[in-house]
């Protein structure tokens, strides 16, 4: 038992180093305080998620991949690494791949409470197979999770009037009731219609 708590400090102070070793912009050295974490607890699925997070800034996408399977591995079904491994399939223009994370992904976390909202990136690899109203919808729902998303870089701007248009629909339809879940998605359309007024205002 001591001797786990040991590797267990052990590796925290590898990994509080790494991370120190990034906000010096020392990628190198903080890999290699990275691997000594995981070598001292290969069970913590966060040392592989790091790793693979290094290994993007890197551009070593295909390394990226591994690493964030072999958190996967540690833990399964986690939102998160679903996530970022589909925005590296993604990256890679494996969208089958990408498209399968990320569907994953939003279904165990479909309010982004680990990844903000996921929909963009879904939307991205839509439309790129060639799955316009899917395209559609996913930028839709990212638009009404995160208002804040809209600026004019935002990949789902080509579909904006689409979604104004689905907005407008939806407020209209929207019944009066003054019951929790109604007012909520009120101001949820609500926000979101202003968001992208103002951006062509």
């Amino acid at each position: 038992a001591l001797v786990v708590v040991l590797r267990t400090i052990y590796a925290d102070y590898q990994y509080m180093a790494a991370q120190e070793r990034v906000r010096m912009e020392k990628l190198d050295e903080a890999l290699a305080y990275g691997e000594r974490a995981k070598m001292a607890v290969p069970m913590n699925p966060d040392y592989y998620a790091f790793a693979a997070s290094l290994h993007v800034r890197r551009g070593e996408l295909n390394q990226a991949l591994e690493e964030y399977t072999l958190a996967l591995a540690r833990k399964q079904d986690f939102p998160a690494y679903l996530t970022q491994r589909g925005r590296v399939y993604k990256m890679l223009k494996d969208y089958a791949h990408a498209y399968k994370d990320l569907t994953q992904a939003l279904l165990l976390d479909r309010f982004g409470a680990y990844e903000q909202e996921h929909y963009t990136d879904l939307g991205v690899i839509c439309a790129s197979l060639g799955d316009d109203k899917r395209a559609r919808m996913s930028f839709y729902d990212a638009v009404l999770l995160d208002p804040h998303i809209v600026r004019k870089d935002w990949p789902g701007i080509g579909y904006r009037d689409a979604i104004a248009a689905r907005l407008e629909e939806n407020f209209s339809k929207l019944p009066y009731r003054n019951d929790q879940r109604s007012r909520r998605k009120l101001r949820d359309i609500q926000a979101a219609r202003k968001a992208l007024g103002e951006l062509f205002e």
